[in-house]
């Protein structure tokens, strides 16, 4: 079960990740805000139950042949996950002087170039998990 509802929110996920990317490119920042925050907060609540799965024991044996992959798909998904999160921060407390979140919030759009294809890897990685385990 967890395994399909896994993939309908890569789906999902994935749509609202365009979305999201092609409101910023035409100046709607106000749903790119929103649906990045959404996303975010999403994947969050995803690796959480992911985990939980896990620790119950309802996600499948990772074959050996398959554990570099595995290792791989998580490592990145955790990059976009991250990032995403300091880019939403130093969007909230960008009124503070802080040399380190400036920093971030002047470069948010190389930040989200970066991210976007880390992200997107994600999911589409996501969705070959799926055909490998059922």
């Amino acid at each position: 079960m967890f395994l399909h509802l896994s993939m309908a929110w890569g789906v999902f996920a994935l749509t609202l990740l365009l979305i999201g990317w092609f409101a910023a490119h035409k100046g709607n920042t106000r749903l790119h805000k929103n649906i990045m925050i959404f996303l975010t907060l999403g994947a969050w609540v995803f690796v959480g139950n992911y985990l939980l799965q896990y620790q119950s024991g309802h996600i499948p044996d990772v074959p050996p042949e398959l554990m570099i992959w595995m290792s791989i798909h998580g490592t990145v998904a955790m990059a976009p996950l991250l990032g995403s999160v300091a880019l939403i921060f130093a969007r909230f407390r960008s009124c503070q002087e802080s040399p380190g979140i400036n920093h971030i919030n002047h470069y948010h759009r190389l930040y989200g170039r970066v991210l976007i294809v880390l992200w997107v890897f994600t999911h589409l990685g996501g969705f070959v998990n799926y055909y490998l385990f059922t």
